[in-house]
């Protein structure tokens, strides 16, 4: 009997370290569950965050693309109005250089003289008005440009008109 005393002490140890390493076994795999569980929201969430990282890095490169495009066009404006004022100029100077001419011309100015030098001298005066209006839309393009706001103060509709607009319709 003795032996079966000393028995049953080991088997209850034995049984009580079964019980705890079972325990220990079921809690090792809801921990090893719920792990899985993070694990897997983790991984969703950093795919989330990636799709929506390169998600913006396309809009900003939509938009840095369409900048550029912006910026270009406003260039070739800047100069299309920068070649129509030096042609303004042009013209004034040869208008000038005409009516010079022509004064030298006239000693005795008779009706037709003065009538030519009155009509060059109103189309000096048109030109003079017209290289004013260039240069003040010259100069204020590029005082916009400058500063970056080339397009802020234009509607859709009047930047639209804007780049059809020549001196001779606008």
């Amino acid at each position: 009997m003795l032996g079966s005393d000393e028995a049953n002490p080991i088997q209850a140890s034995t049984r009580q370290l079964q019980l705890e390493a079972a325990v220990l076994h079921e809690q090792k795999i809801a921990q090893q569950d719920k792990y899985d569980v993070l694990n897997a929201e983790l991984k969703h969430r950093q795919e989330s965050e990636a799709a929506i990282l390169a998600k913006h890095q396309a809009q900003f490169s939509r938009q840095d693309a369409d900048n550029k495009r912006m910026v270009q066009i406003l260039e070739q404006r800047a100069e299309a109005a920068e070649r129509n004022l030096a042609d303004a100029n042009a013209a004034a100077q040869q208008l000038r250089s005409e009516i010079g001419r022509k004064s030298l011309e006239i000693r005795i100015p008779s009706v037709a003289h003065k009538e030519q030098i009155d009509a060059l001298e109103a189309k000096l005066r048109e030109k003079d008005v017209s290289f004013d209006s260039l240069k003040q839309r010259a100069d204020s393009i590029s005082k916009r440009y400058k500063e970056g706001d080339l397009v802020s103060n234009l509607s859709k509709s009047h930047w639209f008109c804007y780049s059809l607009c020549t001196p001779e319709r606008c």
